[in-house]
């Protein structure tokens, strides 16, 4: 009989974060940095991922926003038309206007 190790499964290669960026900031800026971290209830590396991901030039394939309630990450497997993903982004914005 095998020995549970315990602990969390693996995750699939592809889903592992293991590239690292390193930052240069100043002591106010790094503060400024983890009260934003803070606020949204996320540790500095979760909180800077999200936010660097929402304004990176990603593929057409992939569209993220970030919002109170967490991010939102929309994926497809083959590029869509740049028509479709634009209706796409004003729908999902549309939805998370607040008010």
């Amino acid at each position: 009989m095998a020995k549970n190790k315990g602990g969390r499964p693996k995750l699939p290669k592809a889903e592992r974060a293991s590239e690292v960026i390193a930052l240069r900031v100043t002591d106010a800026e790094r503060k400024e940095l983890e009260e934003a971290a803070k606020r949204s209830d996320k540790s500095l590396s979760d909180w800077a991922r999200d936010a660097l991901l929402a304004k990176s030039p990603l593929p057409p394939s992939v569209l993220v926003w970030n919002c109170p309630e967490g991010v939102i990450r929309i994926e497809t497997p083959n590029p869509m038309p740049p028509a479709l993903w634009r209706r796409l982004k004003q729908y999902v914005e549309e939805v998370l206007k607040p008010g």
